[in-house]
């Protein structure tokens, strides 16, 4: 995972939602290059909090 110093600024837009979200440079070139990532990896996060903790505990249990 990238240190929040050293990670760059990503657009991102889904489901008609649009977000600005923190990634390593590095990883972000290898999307672009077609490379398989996963993209837990790719965002710089400090750590999960417990809402974050509370929406994938229900998101498993669907």
């Amino acid at each position: 995972m990238v240190r929040l110093e050293d990670a760059v600024i990503a657009r991102l837009e889904t489901h008609g939602e649009k977000f600005e979200v923190l990634v390593d440079p590095n990883l972000v070139q290898d999307v672009r290059e077609g490379k398989e990532v996963d993209m837990m990896e790719c965002l710089a996060i400090d750590k999960c909090s417990g809402t974050q903790k509370r929406v994938r505990r229900r998101r498993r249990k669907k």
